[in-house]
C-alpha cells in the first residue's frame, strides 16, 4: 500500500511540535553538562558584571559591540545572577531560534522543507553546545532568523509593512551584536531594490507605493549601523572605526600566533560539514541548484552565496580570524537550504515515502551528533578539535588539567599569575574556580592591568604562575621547558609542579617567605 504523500497542517504542526520539543530538551541538558566555555564567553560575563555595577551609557565594551552586554545585563537582572543569566539568554534564544527556522524555512520553501530544516538545526551541534555559553554566537543568529523570517513573510505571503519594520529591528538588534548582521543587511537591501525595480505584480504600482517597502526595511535595519558610524565619526573621526580596529586586532592576533592559510580558509568548510553533518551539507549544497525554482528562493541563494563570499574573503585576507564559533551565521543558513534540498533528493528517489525519508534524515542528523559528541569526550589526538563544535562544551584538556590541578592544591587566598596564550588566560581562570572579581587574587595577561606581571608577582607575592613557551610572559621570563628544573629570578624561586604539552605550573617562593 502506497503511503498518503500529502501532510496536513495538523501533522505538519505535530511533527514541529516533537521535534522543537526534543531539540529544547538537548539543549537544556547541555547547559548543565557544558562548561562556559567557547572563546570569549568568560570576558564577556566578566565585562557584563562590571557594567551592572556602573551602568553607565556606552556604544562599546572593550571593543564588542553593545547589543549583547545590554541584553546580558537584562537577562543577569531577571534571574539574579550574572553567571547564570549570562548563559540562560543564550539558552532561551537558542530554543526560540528552532522556532523561527521552523517558520523561515517553511515561508520560503514549504512546510516539508521546514520540517527537513527544523531536524537539521534540532541537532546542529554547535548550536546546541553555544545555546549554553555566554558567547554571542547564539543570539546574534536569533535576531537575524527572525529578521529573516519578517523580511521572507513579507514578499511570501503578508505583503504588511510592519512586517518590515519587525524585520529591521529584529536585524538592528544582530547588528548590535555582531558585525556579520551588517552583511546580511546589505543584502537584503540589494533585493529589496530589485523588488522595487523589478516588482511581481502584473500592474506596476506608483513609486512612493513601490518605495514603501525599501524606506521601511532601510530606515529601520539601517538605524544601528548608522548609528555606530556616527560615533565612531565623533568619537575617532572614522566612522568604520570598530570595524577597523576589530581588523587591526586581527592583524596583531596574526602575527603573534600564526596559523597556516590553508588552515584558515579551510576550517569554515571543515566545521559545517561535521556540526550539521555531511548529510545537511550536502543537501544545502544541493538545495542551490533549485533555489531558481521562484523569485523569493534565488533570493535567499543569493544572500547564502553573498554572506559565504564575504566571509571567506575577508579570512584570506586575514581581517577575520577563523575559529569554529564563527561558522555559526553560515551554518544556520545552510540548515535552511537544507531541508528544501533534503525534500527535493527524497522527491527524486522515495516520491511516495515522504515521511520515511524524514524519519531518516531524523536518524542521520541524531546519529552524527552523537559520532560528534563521542568524538570529543572519548580521549583521542583530535578530542579537542572535536570539542569546539560539541553539542557538550568543555574547556580543552590543557585548560582542564591545569584548572583541576589547581582547584586541588590552591586556597582560596592564594594569589595566581596566569601567562596568556592563544587569549586563553580568562578561561583559564575559569577552569581555576576564580570568581568573576577576582580584584588582586590574580594577575590575568589578556586583562588590562595597571602594572606588568613582573611588578605584580614582586608586589603581591602569589603562591602559583602558569607559564608557556608560546604565551606573552617569555618576552620577559624565560623558564626552562624541563619540569624537573628549577629556577630563580630576582629573588624569586620558581619551582615547576605541574606540566602539560602547553602550560607548566610553577610554585614560587620567596625570600624571607614561609611559602
Amino acid at each position: 500500500m502506497r503511503e498518503k504523500t500529502a501532510w496536513s497542517s495538523r501533522e505538519v504542526s505535530r511533527a514541529a511540535t516533537l521535534l522543537i520539543s526534543v531539540g529544547a530538551l538537548i539543549r537544556v541538558l547541555s547547559f548543565f553538562l557544558s562548561n562556559n566555555s567557547g572563546g570569549d564567553a568568560r570576558e564577556r560575563m566578566t565585562l557584563t558584571a562590571g557594567w551592572l555595577r556602573n551602568p553607565v551609557w556606552k556604544l562599546s565594551f572593550d571593543g564588542y559591540p553593545p547589543g549583547h552586554f545590554w541584553l546580558m545585563a537584562a537577562m543577569s537582572k531577571a534571574s539574579g545572577n550574572v553567571e547564570i543569566g549570562a548563559r540562560l539568554l543564550s539558552l532561551v534564544l537558542g530554543i526560540a531560534s528552532l522556532y523561527v527556522v521552523w517558520r523561515l524555512t517553511s515561508a520560503i520553501f514549504g512546510n516539508i522543507a521546514g520540517l527537513f530544516s527544523l531536524a537539521v538545526y534540532c541537532f546542529y551541534t554547535l548550536h546546541i553546545g553555544y545555546s549554553t555559553t555566554s558567547s554571542a554566537e547564539v543570539s546574534y543568529a536569533f535576531f537575524l532568523l527572525l529578521g529573516l523570517y519578517f523580511f521572507v513573510s513579507y514578499y511570501s505571503y503578508s505583503p504588511e509593512i510592519w512586517r518590515l519594520v519587525l524585520s529591521g529591528l529584529s536585524l538592528s538588534v544582530s547588528e548590535s551584536i555582531r558585525y556579520e548582521a551588517w552583511i546580511v543587511f546589505f543584502a537584503l537591501g540589494m533585493i529589496s531594490l530589485w523588488y522595487v525595480i523589478r516588482p511581481d505584480s502584473g500592474t506596476v504600482p506608483n513609486l512612493m507605493t513601490r518605495l514603501r517597502p525599501i524606506l521601511a526595511f532601510g530606515v529601520t535595519a539601517g538605524a544601528w549601523p548608522a548609528l555606530m558610524m556616527l560615533y565612531g565619526w565623533r568619537q575617532f573621526g572614522d566612522p568604520f572605526f570598530q570595524v577597523t580596529d576589530t581588523h587591526r586586532r586581527v592583524a596583531i592576533l596574526l602575527s603573534k600566533q600564526p596559523s597556516p592559510f590553508y588552515y584558515q580558509i579551510s576550517l569554515i568548510p571543515v566545521v559545517l560539514f561535521l556540526s550539521l553533518s555531511p548529510f545537511a551539507f550536502m543537501a544545502a549544497i544541493y538545495a542551490l541548484r533549485w533555489c531558481t525554482s521562484s523569485r523569493l528562493r534565488f533570493a535567499f541563494g543569493a544572500v547564502v552565496v553573498f554572506f559565504a563570499s564575504v566571509q571567506l574573503y575577508e579570512i584570506a585576507r586575514g581581517e577575520v580570524v577563523a575559529v569554529a564559533r564563527y561558522s555559526i551565521s553560515l551554518g544556520t543558513l545552510l540548515a535552511v537550504l537544507s531541508g528544501f534540498g533534503f525534500e527535493r533528493f527524497s522527491q527524486r528517489i522515495w516520491p511516495n515515502q515522504m515521511r520515511r525519508a524524514f524519519l531518516i534524515v531524523v536518524a542521520l542528523v541524531f546519529i552524527n551528533a552523537g559520532l560528534v559528541l563521542a568524538a570529543s569526550e572519548i580521549p583521542n589526538p583530535a578530542s579537542d578539535k572535536f570539542a569546539s563544535i560539541s553539542p557538550k562544551l568543555r574547556f580543552p584538556r590543557r585548560i582542564s588539567d591545569v584548572g583541576n590541578y589547581l582547584r586541588a592544591h590552591s586556597s582560596p587566598n592564594d594569589k595566581i599569575v596566569i601567562d596568556n596564550y592563544n587569549y586563553e588566560s580568562d578561561v583559564l581562570a575559569d577552569a581555576a574556580g576564580l570568581p568573576i572579581f577576582y580584584r588582586d587574587r590574580a594577575y590575568l595577561a589578556s586583562s588590562r592591568n595597571d602594572m606588568t606581571a613582573a611588578e605584580y608577582i614582586a608586589a603581591n607575592h602569589p603562591r602559583f604562575l602558569v607559564y608557556s613557551d608560546r604565551g606573552v610572559f617569555r618576552e620577559w621570563l624565560q623558564l626552562s621547558a624541563d619540569c624537573s628544573q628549577s629556577a630563580a629570578v630576582d629573588g624569586v624561586q620558581y619551582r615547576c609542579v605541574h606540566a602539560n604539552r602547553e602550560y607548566r605550573v610553577y610554585e614560587l617562593t620567596y625570600k624571607n617567605s614561609d611559602l
